[in-house]
């Protein structure tokens, strides 16, 4: 679609003259997927010190296969060091989103993308989107405490 496009008229009979006031070109392209959204506010305590943590679902009704997906989360924390956070799909394959990392700095409020650069996310890409869709958080060291705020799915069908 892209360049120029170009319109020709030729009148190829006699007598008569005319003139072209003005041309359009319409083009429709098929639309790409529309993303899928969904995102809860549950306000989780999540305990200090327990492997075991906190879940949270996320239902997604669509049918499809993965072809993009963004998770959203925010957390109050005091020490993200101490935090592990897991999304899992609906088959059961699940990432690591954050694995311990960051010391003592506090909270965590980013957006995962499965199209960034080395991305846990790309691992979720082809699998079914429908069903429920899994956090978990644990705070796997003792003293620091904190909340999951809120999380999102943005989920963009395969073509």
């Amino acid at each position: 679609m892209q360049g120029a496009w170009k319109l020709t008229v030729k009148d190829v009979a006699g007598q008569d003259t005319g003139k072209l006031n003005r041309w359009s070109l319409e083009i429709l392209t098929e639309a790409g997927p529309t993303p899928v959204r969904a995102d809860a506010a549950p306000a989780l305590a999540i305990p200090d010190n327990s492997p075991t943590g906190i879940t949270s679902r996320l239902a997604i009704a669509q049918a499809g296969n993965v072809g993009a997906i963004k998770v959203s989360v925010d957390i109050t924390h005091t020490y993200i060091g101490d935090l592990r956070i897991e999304l899992s799909s609906p088959t059961g394959r699940s990432v690591v989103l954050h694995g311990q990392l960051g010391g003592n700095q506090d909270n965590i409020v980013i957006t995962y993308d499965s199209t960034a650069p080395l991305s846990p996310l790309t691992q979720l890409v082809g699998q079914a989107m429908q069903g429920d869709w899994v956090l978990r958080v644990a705070d796997l060291a003792a003293v620091d405490v904190g909340t999951l705020n809120r999380w999102s799915l943005e989920i963009t069908p395969a073509a």
